[in-house]
């Protein structure tokens, strides 16, 4: 193997990795607002579907109620969590629909007028996009080549990952104040 190969290999390996971690932390941060919007809002009919989904059943709520005063959205926090294992939050389109389920709107808008790069989003949803090529197609074009990929892209769409993330905590965190 080429050292150009190797470095693919790697840059590769790296940003599917960050991806991941991209995922995970909405997914995340999503289910901790969750226990919060849950202490002091009315529910929707999507938040009851997805709890029910996750086994959270007006018999359990019920029993935390009664057994954890002190702690029954924890227990609500942690139920909720496998089930948006299953969730895809990588797309800025599905984390801004993930997140209006608990009031808070527009999330990757109010993201990209934050940054101080245009082409923010364009960035999140190109490594997203060739994330999920390298994952499911082994990254091949139509004619079942390797698509070319330079370290310098690699470097700049993990740039964005890591922006993109940083921005979206502190709005978050902004708004939980905001709210408690």
């Amino acid at each position: 193997m080429d050292e150009s190969a190797a470095e693919r290999g790697s840059s590769s390996s790296k940003r599917v990795a960050q991806q991941r971690r991209f995922d995970r932390y909405f997914t995340h941060r999503f289910a901790e607002l969750l226990a919060n919007y849950l202490k002091r809002e009315e529910p929707s009919d999507e938040i009851i579907e997805l709890l029910l989904n996750a086994g959270v059943t007006l018999k359990l709520t019920l029993k935390l109620l009664a057994e954890q005063r002190d702690r029954p959205f924890r227990t609500i926090r942690n139920k909720v969590q496998p089930e948006l294992f299953y969730l895809t939050t990588q797309q800025t389109k599905e984390i801004d629909k993930l997140f209006k389920k608990v009031g808070l709107h527009n999330l990757t808008d109010r993201v990209c007028k934050k940054s101080k790069k245009k082409r923010l989003r364009d960035r999140v949803n190109k490594a997203v996009y060739r994330r999920h090529s390298i994952a499911h197609e082994a990254d091949l074009h139509s004619h079942h080549k390797v698509s070319k990929l330079s370290v310098s892209t690699v470097e700049l769409w993990l740039d964005a990952l890591e922006e993109f993330v940083s921005l979206s905590d502190g709005i978050i965190a902004t708004e939980m104040k905001k709210k408690k």
